[in-house]
């Protein structure tokens, strides 16, 4: 069985890849004075060549809803996948465990965000106009609290320009759950450091 490659994103960066100067293959960000690669240039093998004679390169990475990240074919097709990992875990990303519930107040929205962002925000949206907002967590855990019973909208927004909503949430005096995810085609642009994890065994 052919393993992914999977790299981990520590600290991505909000400098905007479009403000970077082209330079050869790369563009060189004005900030940090280092050449990013985008890694839709490469193909697999290419990637593991850069990032091991460049170890913590700067790179542009294209990453779909799964986590997977956009690369060239190679000679031979892409047998294997690069996959972004955001926190310390992969299951980070795309774990929805039960959340226990406890006594805090009542009338609120708990979930988790499937994306590949690195910022989510989450906002419930009733019909008076009357909104409450929370942040995911970097482990993309979110819990709106003190959400008065009713029908909302509730709108997913994050730092990549993907903004997606879910219609006619019925919240009660409890605590209800909403995993939610963008659609499969969406892709996130990052830009930071990388590192190699071990690939999948």
């Amino acid at each position: 069985m052919v393993s992914d490659l999977r790299l981990y994103f520590p600290d991505p960066c909000s400098e905007s890849w479009s403000a970077m100067v082209p330079s050869g293959c790369c563009r060189m960000c004005s900030k940090c004075e280092r050449p990013v690669h985008d890694l839709t240039r490469y193909d697999i093998a290419g990637v593991e060549k850069l990032l091991h004679d460049e170890p913590g390169a700067c790179v542009r990475a294209c990453i779909d809803a799964s986590g997977a990240i956009a690369t060239k074919p190679g000679p031979h097709g892409n047998m294997r996948r690069i996959v972004a990992i955001v926190g310390a875990s992969a299951a980070l990303l795309i774990a929805s465990p039960a959340l226990a519930r406890d006594h805090r107040a009542k009338g609120a929205i708990v979930g988790v965000v499937e994306t590949s962002a690195w910022k989510v925000t989450v906002t419930a949206k009733d019909e008076h106009g009357n909104s409450y907002k929370a942040k995911a967590k970097r482990n993309h855990k979110y819990k709106i609290k003190n959400v008065p019973p009713g029908v909302y909208s509730i709108e997913f927004s994050t730092d990549c320009d993907e903004n997606w909503t879910v219609e006619n949430v019925v919240v009660k005096d409890e605590e209800i759950k909403l995993d939610s995810r963008p659609g499969d085609a969406w892709r996130c642009i990052t830009v930071g450091l990388v590192q190699i994890v071990q690939s999948d065994g």
